[in-house]
């Protein structure tokens, strides 16, 4: 999710368009927090890193997300952002179970993730719940953000 949300980010501030910015911000905001507890937490088990990979990922979710919290002070955010952000969840969740390679497991569109496998014994439970927490965190998120930039009422574009 952050490396599309990266993505549309960087359509949506090309094309001018303030509904890709504000979906990519929501976005970028949890996978920070993703990145930094399954990402970075490896790292310091390593004792030699791919110093190319770090600093890519370290630009993709630091970069990107100043990148787009800087664009949304500019485009602010409405209360209805969260509903298009579980949109682009649903579309890359499909994305992701269609083309990419089910061993890697691309936003846990395949299979459990690992250390889920004793809470849930089907896929479809676990995706079931993921999605409830997503929404919710989606829309905590755009209510967060919308306290700190809110749309006026002209702006809920």
């Amino acid at each position: 999710m952050c490396n599309v949300s990266n993505i549309l980010l960087g359509v949506g501030l090309l094309a001018g368009q303030a509904r890709m910015i504000r979906i990519a911000v929501v976005w970028l905001v949890p996978g920070l927090f993703i990145w930094w507890q399954y990402v970075v937490g490896e790292w310091f088990g390593y004792a030699s890193l791919d110093w190319f990979a770090v600093f890519s990922s370290t630009a993709a979710h630091i970069g990107g997300l100043l990148v787009g919290i800087l664009s949304l002070r500019l485009v602010r955010i409405d209360r209805i952002t969260w509903l298009y952000a579980c949109g682009w969840y649903f579309l890359m969740q499909l994305a992701s179970r269609w083309f990419a390679a089910p061993d890697l497991n691309v936003n846990v569109s395949q299979r459990i993730y690992g250390s889920w496998y004793p809470t849930f014994e089907s896929y479809f439970k676990f995706w079931f719940v993921l999605t409830v927490l997503v929404g919710v965190c989606l829309w905590f998120i755009t209510l967060l953000l919308t306290r700190l930039w809110p749309c006026g009422p002209t702006e809920q574009t």
